[in-house]
């Protein structure tokens, strides 16, 4: 039942139907709002402010897909927009006591399916447009991250495994783009939060995630322009600290 939940989300994005361009979009919109005031409780909430993030981006594909790209960049901030209420919803949930590791399976497996079509939306709109992508293409996988890291326990470590080949893929289109001298923006995975015994022993340091196959040039990059030092691959378990970060990490230390 939960991985079907998942996999449903794996479709491609909905029909975007009636664009920002057409004189009566206001109804679409009208319509839109009526069917969020009448849908209750922080659960369902944050699967219909899903189910419009992911319009908005299907509006910004077809958008750019017309040569229309200031309009395409009013979508992706409606998008963005959306997406935070989804987790914020989720959240509210969360601290509620209700089980949202369906929900938030849903928002981590969309968001990594928006990165594919963003990365599309890149390569179609002009160089002036492409800021805009940028920020909804990091909007999207810290949502990604965000709930991915909110699932418990078991279902995270489920859940991840699954989204293995996805990533994958995201990070394969977006180099092949740069292969074609499309300046793709390189989105790094957020660092690890390492739990609180041994950040108190890791005072000004960054840890990298590793859990899908990427160059780690890319972290050494980022960390020469946080002016660290960057160390390479190894397991962050300080001496007598009670929990260890188990995970193969780069650091990088101030």
């Amino acid at each position: 039942m939960f991985a079907g939940a998942v996999q449903a989300q794996v479709n491609e994005l909905p029909r975007p139907g009636m664009l920002p361009d057409h004189p009566l979009y206001f109804l679409k919109s009208w319509a839109e709002a009526i069917g969020t005031f009448l849908t209750f409780g922080d659960i369902p909430k944050a699967e219909r402010y899903l189910a419009l993030a992911e319009r908005r981006l299907a509006e910004a594909n077809a958008l750019a897909d017309k040569g229309k790209p200031e309009i395409a960049e009013r979508a992706l901030e409606r998008y963005r927009e959306r997406l935070n209420r989804a987790l914020g919803k989720a959240e509210e949930a969360k601290q509620k006591g209700l089980d949202t590791d369906e929900v938030l399976a849903k928002v981590s497996e969309a968001t990594l399916k928006h990165q594919t079509v963003l990365i599309e939306v890149y390569e179609k709109v002009p160089e002036q447009a492409r800021p805009a992508i940028e920020r909804a293409m990091e909007q999207s996988m810290r949502g990604h991250e965000e709930a991915l890291q909110a699932i418990s326990g078991e279902k995270r470590e489920q859940i991840r495994e699954e989204v293995q080949t996805r990533k994958q893929e995201v990070f394969q289109k977006a180099e092949q783009l740069r292969e074609r001298g499309i300046p793709v923006p390189e989105i790094l995975p957020m660092p690890i939060e390492l739990p609180l015994p041994i950040m108190d022993q890791f005072p000004g340091k960054v840890v990298y995630t590793t859990d899908i196959s990427v160059d780690p040039t890319l972290f050494q990059n980022d960390c020469d322009q946080r002016g660290g030092v960057f160390d390479s691959c190894g397991t962050i378990c300080p001496p007598e600290a009670e929990v260890c970060a188990t995970v193969c990490a780069y650091t990088c230390e101030f």
